[in-house]
């Protein structure tokens, strides 16, 4: 039993020693650790110093924000604000405008230029002057007057009739000269002009008359002119309701160049001649080439 409780006292003096020998082992390392991590006094010394710079005091008033414009730059500032912000679609739209106007004008010309290519190609003058162009630019295609309600002087022509496979029929208006010596068109390319400088129909001389043969739209007075064909009858009615017949004797086509002088040459007593355009047209000249020219005599 004593034995035993030396022994036992013996290990309880053993495990105190083995405690005590590890806080002592862990003591001087827990402060070693804390005084290591504590600045020295070199090192505090060692710190370099920073010099703070002041600001300059400024008054409320005076005080000028960075990116703010000063009060007179307001006006220009905010104007080239705006102007940054919608400049994109200002320039946009703009430029849109411009190609719009562009493109309206390009057609507006691209349409005034057919329209004269249009107006010349179908032009028709009834002129004999070998040099003449068109005496009367802008002959009206409206309907003629009713025929009823239409009244020339009493010997004055009114009315031309012509039969067979031609069958024209018209009013029939007074033209006179213009330009060089130059025989007038008639106003209405429906309508046939007796030519005031020449004999009236029925009366001693040679009686005149001139017509269209076409028009922009369609049809004129002579054009069935080159149907006409000797024995032919043509029928002209007066003012005053009394008619004169003439028999077609010859139809004669010419060149522009011998047109006037077989117009007048070699006339025959109370005789009637025709005149219109024919052949082709001439775009240099601004006329056809061509005149048919349809001689009657008076029955």
């Amino acid at each position: 039993m004593a034995t035993a409780k030396v022994a036992k006292n013996t290990a309880k003096k053993t495990v105190k020693s083995t405690k005590s020998t590890k806080k002592s082992a862990t003591k001087p390392i827990a402060k070693t650790t804390k005084k290591t991590q504590k600045p020295n006094a070199t090192a505090k010394s060692a710190k370099p110093k920073v010099h703070k710079i002041k600001k300059p005091k400024t008054s409320k008033n005076q005080a000028v924000k960075r990116d703010q414009p000063s009060k007179s730059s307001w006006p220009s500032a905010i104007k080239s604000k705006r102007l940054s912000k919608g400049l994109g679609f200002k320039t946009f739209k703009q430029g849109l405008w411009r190609a719009c106007n562009a493109m309206a004008a390009a057609l507006m010309i691209v349409g005034l230029v057919g329209l004269a290519v249009y107006f010349v190609s179908n032009w028709d003058s009834v002129t004999p002057a070998a040099e003449a162009s068109y005496v009367r630019n802008t002959p009206s295609e409206q309907p003629p007057p009713a025929a009823d309600n239409y009244r020339v002087p009493p010997d004055h022509p009114r009315v031309i009739t012509i039969g067979g496979e031609a069958k024209i029929r018209g009013l029939v208006e007074k033209v006179g000269v213009v330009g060089k010596n130059q025989m007038d068109a008639p106003s209405n390319v429906h309508m046939a002009g007796w030519f005031s400088g020449s004999a009236l129909p029925g009366q001693p001389g040679l009686s005149i008359m001139d017509g269209h043969v076409n028009s922009n739209f369609g049809a004129a007075v002579f054009q069935n002119l080159g149907k006409v064909k000797p024995n032919d009858t043509i029928a002209i009615e007066l003012g005053n309701g009394s008619h004169i017949k003439y028999s077609v004797t010859a139809t004669k086509q010419l060149n522009l160049s011998s047109a006037t002088e077989q117009l007048f040459a070699d006339p025959k007593d109370r005789e009637l001649r025709l005149i219109t355009c024919a052949g082709k047209w001439q775009s240099s000249s601004q006329t056809y080439d061509q005149r048919l020219i349809v001689y009657a005599k008076k029955e």
